[in-house]
């Protein structure tokens, strides 16, 4: 393991200093909660763009930068170990609406932070890919060697920053890209724009709810907790033979078509109807991965979250939450209308 910065906690041998982008979003707050636990000084960067999206109490990090990602400095990274970098666009319509601007954060603003990063002496930048870069593929999973079809601008603006980081990677500055599966799960900073958690939504508020699509894409999900464990692991471990190639993250176990997904939460609910939108265009994601990789990596690495249990941890928790209607009309839990109000923030 790589060490770290250990006078903030003497009792912690390997203790880091942590930043990490994005920490108050869907997975980032989870993230801040297990460094900080595991005894890691971690730092916070931030636009806070949802405050109307918490729904619980957040571990806060020992410093706060609020601001964009991009304006992050070199002087600000002295000191610092690691980078868990999860700040982003996080959505496909948004990179429908302004493609130039998805590109110049995901994609531009990704490696101009790690170029500054590697000057500052960090020693470890992890970077939430996605596995979308793959989008249609055959029936075989997809490995990290296989040919990327990047089919949005979201999906096209990680793939770059995947290519550009490749070249920035060395002996002192490591680099791993984690294609992470599509996340879900109930999060103190909740989205309700996933398909597992939209559906899991309109069954706590309406009873009912529509699958987009015909319900035929394969995708592979993952818990956002689990997702937030990937990004300690990488951190801590520091697998320095992986530094620079891509590493799909997910279980196996974990590839559904989106008709199951619908099934399986209607399970769940007991009562209530998920349909299928027979007129909708067929949705050309459509995709299964193979994370062995990270199963010989990491062979003890197995979800706490799996998504039949996830499922019921989401419906306990919108029902604490008491989801309602309302809320769902509000979009309040949907990044692209915050996103679009906050536009100015980010550039044009």
């Amino acid at each position: 393991m790589t060490s770290g910065t250990q006078a903030k906690h003497p009792g912690r041998r390997n203790a880091m200093r942590i930043l990490v982008t994005g920490n108050l979003g869907y997975v980032g707050s989870h993230l801040v909660e297990i460094l900080v636990k595991a005894g890691h000084d971690v730092i916070g960067c931030d636009l806070s763009l949802f405050p109307e999206a918490v729904c619980g109490d957040l571990i806060k990090p020992g410093n706060q930068l609020n601001k964009d990602f991009r304006l992050i400095t070199e002087e600000d990274l002295l000191g610092i170990d690691a980078i868990a970098h999860l700040a982003g666009l996080s959505n496909d319509p948004m990179g429908e609406l302004n493609p130039g601007l998805t590109m110049q954060v995901n994609g531009i603003g990704t490696l101009e932070l790690a170029k500054r990063a590697k000057k500052a002496s960090v020693k470890i930048f992890a970077f939430a890919s996605s596995c979308s870069i793959y989008g249609n593929t055959s029936s075989l999973p997809r490995t990290e060697v296989d040919e990327t079809a990047p089919l949005s601008e979201y999906a096209t603006s990680k793939l770059f920053a995947e290519n550009g980081l490749k070249e920035l990677a060395s002996d002192q500055f490591q680099v791993y890209l984690l294609r992470n599966a599509t996340a879900y799960g109930d999060s103190k900073v909740f989205r309700s724009d996933l398909v597992v958690n939209d559906l899991s939504a309109g069954m706590t508020a309406f009873g009912v709810a529509e699958i987009k699509s015909d319900g035929s894409p394969w995708r592979p999900f993952i818990h956002c907790k689990d997702m937030a464990r990937a990004f300690k692991l990488f951190i801590e471990e520091n697998p320095t033979k992986t530094s620079g190639v891509p590493v799909n993250v997910g279980f196996k176990e974990e590839n559904f078509q989106i008709k199951d997904i619908g099934n399986m939460i209607e399970k769940v609910w007991e009562s209530g109807k998920i349909s299928l939108n027979s007129n909708a265009i067929v949705d050309p994601r459509d995709y299964k991965v193979d994370f062995t990789k990270l199963e010989n990596l990491f062979p003890s690495f197995r979800p706490e979250h799996p998504l039949e249990f996830g499922i019921h941890q989401l419906k306990t928790e919108l029902i604490n939450m008491n989801y309602s209607p309302k809320d769902h009309d509000s979009k309040k839990y949907v990044r692209l209308p915050e996103l679009k109000k906050n536009i100015g923030k980010l550039g044009s």
